[in-house]
């Protein structure tokens, strides 16, 4: 498409995507000097000690022939890069892979003739295969891995991955299988909504296709019959079959019945006086009010209220474990475990105590203060490394990592501090 305008309109475009092509040339050579970095980093840091010495903290970091990193080395990584620890273990064994079991690659990275992204993809789909057959389909796709499109590489690569060692990739298939799950998360989403992801066997993929088709289709004849509601788009009611599958599931009958209790929902629901909007803290996620209206009023729905937990009321007791309602609180005012840049739900997290416990210490030592959800990893991070963090408020935490760096923890987010005598 030609710009309007003439001629110095035309021109000034062309000076824009000129520019915006030399910008992306130059946003992948610091891709790549990043990925060469993190390798030299992770071959500083990687781990030489047996690993009964290290506190059972070690963690695979890449596929099979990857030398073993510390689980403390990746956390600080991860909160110097402000990533979730899922996303830092993801890079830094993406390009552990690419430097010890696929070199090829890597190679072609360095030359500027495949993506780190292209060479990403590689590292990560072929993760669990073994060092010989990781070499084999390093050596088929490095050459051509700049040439054709993200879904042509994956087939080439699950194909050479086959032709590598055909016993070992029906091996994998069969365990493959027990990596079936769903997920359901609503964690970030401020409109009332959930994600859910699954990875099923085909053919239970094929019945639950054939179940939404059918459900789909019963809500869009009931559609039909009220002339004074709009057709809702097919998608829409797809996503609402879904519901209706649980529920009837739940009642244990194949139709909704007025009276049967399918939805249990336990939520705790924050509002103010001006907002329309109510945090909801199953998912640590926000929803319009009218929504969560509308959920008390779905057929089968059982509400119950409970008392509101005062958030600012100090507990305290004697021994170490710590009372429900101090738990409780704990949880709805972090949401998630408090290390930085964590999002693991709290309720799913060990609850810390903040100053290690003594047995023989005084009395008092389980406090509202003293007590902060910490997910099962981080929690070992903080009682065998480095790691230490302070409460400075309620929901608010100053951690110092074994490298020194200090990090803010809100219940807004994570800030990395300046270090004291730094630039």
């Amino acid at each position: 498409m030609r710009p309007k305008g003439g001629a110095g309109v035309t021109s000034s475009a062309e000076a824009l995507l000129e520019g915006w092509r030399v910008d992306q040339a130059k946003a992948r050579r610091r891709e790549v000097k990043a990925l060469d970095k993190a390798i030299r980093w992770l071959s500083l840091v990687a781990d030489t000690e047996p690993v009964e010495q290290r506190y059972g903290l070690e963690m695979p970091v890449g596929g099979d022939g990857c030398p073993p990193i510390g689980e403390e080395a990746v956390a600080e990584f991860a909160a110097f890069a402000q990533m979730s620890p899922h996303a830092a273990l993801a890079y830094l064994a993406d390009a552990w892979d690419l430097a010890w079991r696929f070199p090829e690659t890597l190679a072609a990275v360095r030359e500027g003739r495949v993506e780190v992204w292209r060479a990403r993809q590689v590292a990560a789909t072929l993760r669990g295969v073994p060092a010989e057959g990781a070499r084999y389909v390093d050596e088929a796709i490095a050459p051509i891995a700049h040439r054709v499109g993200m879904a042509r590489l994956r087939r080439m690569v699950v194909l050479a991955e086959i032709l590598s060692d055909p016993d070992a990739a029906v091996a994998r298939a069969r365990a493959a299988a027990e990596g079936r799950a769903i997920s359901v998360s609503g964690a970030g989403q401020p409109d009332g909504l959930a994600d859910v992801f699954g990875r099923l066997d085909a053919a239970d993929a094929a019945d639950f296709e054939a179940a939404i088709q059918e459900v789909a289709a019963e809500l869009a004849t009931l559609d039909a019959s009220s002339p004074d509601s709009e057709p809702e788009p097919l998608d829409v009611r797809r996503a609402k079959a879904v519901g209706v599958i649980a529920r009837r599931q739940l009642a244990g009958s194949a139709e909704e019945t007025p009276d049967a209790v399918t939805r249990v929902v336990h939520t705790y629901v924050h509002l103010t006086p001006d907002s329309p909007i109510a945090h909801i803290e199953a998912g640590n996620t926000l929803a319009p009010v009218e929504r969560v209206a509308e959920w008390c009023r779905t057929a089968g729905t059982k509400v119950i209220i409970r008392p509101v937990l005062d958030l600012a009321e100090s507990h305290t007791r004697d021994g170490y474990v710590p009372s429900e309602t101090m738990r409780e609180q704990a949880i709805l005012i972090n949401r998630t475990c408090v290390h930085p840049w964590c999002d693991r739900p709290a309720r799913a997290s060990d609850l810390d105590h903040i100053t290690p416990y003594e047995n023989q210490g005084p009395p008092g030592q389980t406090t509202s203060t003293n007590l902060a959800p910490l997910c099962r990893h981080h929690h070992r991070l903080k009682t065998h490394s480095g790691w230490q963090y302070q409460h400075l408020e309620p929901g608010i935490y100053l951690w110092t990592s074994p490298a020194g760096r200090s990090y803010l923890r809100t219940q807004t987010g994570s800030t990395s501090l300046p270090t004291i005598g730094g630039p």
